[in-house]
């Protein structure tokens, strides 16, 4: 993202209500400031998604829990 980027106006519209419902005052350079970093990240959360979700990735799995070791020590069954 450079300097003369500039967001999508819905992306600056979601920004203002966003910050509007927490009471948080941003001017329109700063609202437009951080739209471009959200739609940055956006992209690269949909590109993630996008090879995580590829055959080569197929295998992998979330890690849904951790097993701790008893309070008593050793390992857990």
């Amino acid at each position: 993202m450079d300097s003369t980027s500039t967001p999508c106006p819905a992306s600056v519209a979601r920004v203002c209500a966003l910050a509007d419902q927490a009471a948080l005052p941003l001017n329109e350079e700063r609202a437009q400031a951080v739209a471009l970093i959200l739609e940055g990240w956006n992209a690269a959360a949909n590109a993630l998604s996008r090879r995580m979700a590829s055959a080569d990735h197929a295998a992998l799995a979330p890690i849904i829990g951790l097993m701790h070791a008893p309070a008593s020590g050793g390992a857990q069954p």
